[in-house]
């Protein structure tokens, strides 16, 4: 039971979506799902945060027996543990899950010894466990690619990548977490959000390295590079997957929302409108064509760029708002359009 005052708001308008992951049974099957909600009348005092522990870079060779991968933080603020959400798909065996407290202590916060892909989901404390600031939580997970492993799904074993199949392989470590000072859940969110670029971007990495002219992997990690403040190797990486691959339409698009935010929306607009004709049907090139006109003074082609964009994808709410600001600019200025 989760401690008063957690209760999740949802608000009106809001589409609630069921995903199932199912396996195969070689037969026609009939799916009746459910979701109960509790309500109460109490509203939220506080809220959760879900802190991940993870790699992406897996790579698992066939037959592999003894395949070790290891993650670890520090936390930089004091959080109280509701509950862990171990997560891999087939080839895990053992899993280990561990905090270490700025006195020493060791604390666990989990462990498997012997994996079962039906076990992934949420295991709860009785009661909180209190980590204080400089706590450093520790994953271990070990996986299995041989024949000795009886769930391996491939028969004979084959090498393994991250992936989002069951095929594929996984490895996370949600850890569910209260804070307690105002402000400590903003510090501990833009930590996480390090922390998974810096996954996303060993991931990356990694594909590079076993295929260097994967554009897809190149394209991403410049976005990565860029937003962790590292401009100029970050276009480097931009400018290169369009090299690579010119028919590319998500590396011309990337490229077009980099200049724009760099002061070249002519530049951008270039890029953006090779995107489009690469893929016509691309909501968010759309979006940032629509920004970028905006930029140029091009007020009507603004306006029709972001209703597509709204046609594509009425749930983009950054076109609405961009939108609503043209229309609102161009009532002041006395054009009713």
């Amino acid at each position: 039971i989760s401690p008063p005052g957690l209760a999740w708001r949802l608000p009106k308008g809001s589409d609630l979506v069921l995903e199932l992951h199912l396996n195969r049974t070689g037969k026609t099957e009939p799916v009746q799902a459910a979701v109960g909600f509790h309500f109460t009348e109490e509203p939220p005092t506080n809220t959760c945060h879900t802190f991940k522990l993870g790699s992406l870079d897996l790579d698992f060779p066939a037959g592999a027996t003894n395949t070790i991968v290891r993650d670890a933080a520090e936390l930089p603020v004091d959080v109280d543990v509701l509950a862990v959400y171990p997560h891999a798909h087939f080839l895990a065996r053992e899993m280990k899950g561990h905090a270490t407290l700025p006195d020493g202590t060791r604390e666990w916060l989990i462990w498997i010894r012997r994996w079962d892909f039906n076990w992934q989901g949420e295991y709860r404390f009785r009661k909180p466990l209190r980590l204080p600031k400089g706590t450093r939580v520790e994953l271990e997970f070990i996986y299995d690619n041989s024949t000795n492993n009886p769930a391996n799904p491939h028969h004979p074993p084959k090498r393994v990548l991250y992936g989002e199949q069951s095929t594929d392989e996984m490895c996370e470590l949600g850890l569910q977490v209260l804070t307690h000072r105002p402000g400590d859940l903003q510090v501990l969110e833009e930590f996480g959000r390090r922390q998974r670029d810096r996954r996303v971007e060993a991931w990356l990495r990694g594909r590079l390295a076993r295929d260097a002219s994967d554009a897809e992997a190149m394209t991403r990690l410049g976005l990565i590079l860029w937003t962790s403040n590292r401009s100029q190797e970050g276009w480097q990486h931009l400018d290169r997957a369009v090299r690579m691959r010119p028919d590319f339409a998500e590396a011309h698009y990337n490229q077009g929302v980099f200049l724009r935010f760099h002061g070249q929306p002519a530049a951008a607009r270039q890029a953006l409108e090779t995107a489009l004709r690469l893929e016509p049907t691309f909501p968010r090139a759309h979006q940032q064509l629509g920004f970028t006109f905006a930029q140029l003074g091009l007020a009507a082609e603004a306006e029709r760029s972001f209703e597509k964009a709204l046609e594509l994808n009425p749930a983009d709410t950054e076109s609405r708002a961009g939108l609503t600001e043209l229309r609102q600019i161009l009532r002041s200025r006395g054009n009713p359009n």
